[in-house]
């Protein structure tokens, strides 16, 4: 179930997801009340360290313990989008536990991504001066190591209480590493990144990808996100080669707006 959350669509086994649900909820009554590991955290000029704690000395055990090596191990937040409407609203990306928001500065998080169809998140951006609440653009999937495979880009304007796709099926199975939107015009403009490099492997060793390393490089579109333009191989002077003698614009990190 887990590794589906992530975007590896290996199938659910029946009744997985039900049967973790349950175990959560006995968890979760055991322990009496959620934590909220932050609540003591104040908001000043300082930088305050707001959490997940690390795993300290953790063992790496997917394919077999290795004998003498531990290390500390974190979550990786991937994308970060303040709300420049309103004071302390800020939007986070995690590698692979979804869109979080904040409406305190940071002193406590509540998850509004879990209806996404990937918890594999790379990138988010705001149209602050369009819509009112702002409507929230995700890119799914990652290229900050450790890659993820996405399944596209999705929007809210309801503050993640509900996800509609955007142009469905142009951007499954890439990471989206950055969003930029141009909110000078309406519909607004929009460029994202996409880049590639991770494989997946099984215990055995069987190597495989789910990506599809012909939508690297760098988009754009005219509309809002209905319909997208791939900047060519030759616009950056950069291409690579793939499997089958064809070829594809190099994978692109980051892009920001002047």
């Amino acid at each position: 179930y887990w590794a589906s959350r992530l975007g590896y669509q290996f199938g659910v086994p029946p009744g997985a997801k039900a049967s973790a649900i349950a175990a959560m909820r006995r968890m979760q009554a055991g322990s009496g009340a959620e934590a909220n590991l932050s609540a003591n955290v104040s908001l000043n000029s300082s930088w305050q360290f707001i959490g997940p704690q690390p795993m300290n000395n953790a063992l790496p055990n997917f394919g077999g313990p290795i004998t003498g090596a531990t290390y500390d191990a974190n979550g990786r937040v991937i994308a970060i989008a303040p709300d420049p409407t309103t004071a302390g609203r800020i939007f986070i990306g995690a590698a692979g536990g979804g869109v979080w928001m904040t409406t305190n500065g940071g002193s406590s998080f509540t998850s509004i991504g879990d209806a996404l169809p990937t918890q594999s998140i790379g990138s988010i951006a705001l149209d602050p001066v369009n819509a009112n609440p702002p409507t929230i653009y995700v890119g799914t999937g990652n290229g900050n190591k450790g890659h993820l495979p996405g399944a596209g880009m999705f929007k809210s304007s309801n503050l993640g209480q509900t996800w509609s796709p955007v142009a469905a099926g142009t951007f499954d199975h890439i990471g989206l590493t950055r969003l930029a939107v141009d909110t000078t015009l309406n519909p607004p403009r929009i460029f994202v990144a996409a880049t590639t490099g991770g494989n997946v492997e099984g215990r055995s060793q069987s190597f495989f990808s789910e990506e599809d390393e012909t939508k690297m490089g760098l988009w754009r579109s005219d509309n809002g996100g209905s319909t997208w333009t791939q900047y060519s191989a030759a616009t950056f002077g950069c291409h690579i080669s793939l499997p089958g003698g064809s070829s594809a614009p190099c994978p692109a990190e980051d892009v920001v707006l002047d």
